[in-house]
């Protein structure tokens, strides 16, 4: 099908989705627990605070467990 990758492609393609992966968990819980974040369509530039604040009224209200 396709070619192997050599070690340096697949490290760093494992350090890439290391870096991706919690933003990605972030992004599916906030709208998942937001709906209206779903439906919002603004430069991602611009929402970049309001996803924020919403990140933050999340914590408040989901205290992260360790």
């Amino acid at each position: 099908m396709g070619t192997s990758l050599n070690a340096d492609a697949v490290s760093r393609n494992a350090a890439i989705d290391a870096f991706r992966a919690p933003a990605e968990r972030a992004s599916a819980l906030l709208k998942a627990t937001w709906p209206i974040l779903r439906r919002i369509t603004l430069d991602p530039w611009r929402i970049t605070g309001m996803a924020a604040a919403t990140l933050v009224l999340l914590r408040l209200q989901r205290p992260a467990t360790e």
